[in-house]
């Protein structure tokens, strides 16, 4: 991160669980932070690393795993969402690339979406979806993301550098985000799956004019797309898993077609994450 205030850059950093500022010459300079992960134990350089989603963050108070942490859910217990990202600004083979640590889900502007980004746990899934695509591929959902920390304050509401900065968000960061001067959160994923074929915003919105009673004409993602975070009940999420598992069979029968005589060429298609 990099700040600048005439001939000096003042630097927020962290001593004994407290803001102090000190100076420095005029120089581009990176701000360690350990604000995101400090709740799993993990300290990175977040403004190290290569992602255009969002920016590095501001570095702030301790925030305690327990606090944060939540209780890890499995099975049935699992709750399951949709997130939406634009694969040009953060795809999931992104997330994918983030390996087993995974990556914030910062940035999102919509208080009804930072409410249900609130709702998650960790454990709980989510329909990774690009948004914003170019044909032949369209919009849709590509793959499965899970929850592996509850949400902490956005910390690129706080930061001037970031395209997501918010001016009625001011410094110090709160350390809790029931904290009114919370207005953004930020819970964090990991990559889970990919889909061999990605299912279509067309395709679902197809299948729900055609079922106009079904749980997929239901879904927020075909009633209010333009929302970034939606919840999917578990009939949704069945009915979603059952028409890629379609999808998937479709295609390869059309290669057997293509191909009767089964040469070495014959291969399944699968829809290349863009």
């Amino acid at each position: 991160m990099v700040i600048r205030w005439g001939m000096i850059a003042s630097v927020l950093s962290l001593s004994a669980g407290r803001f102090h500022i000190s100076a420095a010459p005029l120089t581009r300079t990176r701000v360690p932070t350990a604000f995101y992960n400090t709740a799993r134990g993990v300290t990175t350089m977040m403004g190290s690393r290569t992602r255009r989603r969002s920016s590095a963050s501001l570095t702030t108070s301790v925030v305690t795993a327990a606090s944060t942490s939540g209780d890890d859910v499995s099975g049935e217990e699992r709750r399951r969402f949709l997130v939406k990202s634009e694969p040009s600004e953060f795809s999931l083979s992104d997330l994918l690339a983030c390996g087993p640590e995974g990556d914030e889900w910062d940035g999102v502007r919509n208080y009804e979406a930072r409410n249900i980004l609130k709702e998650m746990q960790v454990g709980d899934l989510a329909f990774f979806y690009h948004s914003n695509c170019r044909m032949p591929y369209g919009p849709g959902i590509v793959g499965i993301a899970q929850v592996i920390r509850t949400a902490l304050p956005d910390a690129t509401a706080w930061d001037p550098t970031d395209k997501h900065h918010d001016p009625k968000c001011t410094l110090p960061i709160p350390t809790d985000i029931t904290d009114k001067a919370c207005r953004w959160v930020s819970p964090r994923m990991s990559f889970q799956k990919e889909y061999p074929v990605i299912l279509t915003l067309k395709e679902l919105k197809d299948h729900a004019k055609e079922n106009p009673e079904s749980v997929i004409a239901s879904m927020d993602l075909v009633r209010r797309s333009r929302l970034s975070v939606t919840r999917v009940t578990e009939e949704q999420w069945a009915q979603v898993e059952a028409m890629i598992a379609q999808k998937k069979k479709e295609q390869e029968s059309e290669i057997e077609i293509d191909n009767p005589e089964g040469l070495n060429t014959k291969r399944a298609k699968k829809s290349k994450i863009i």
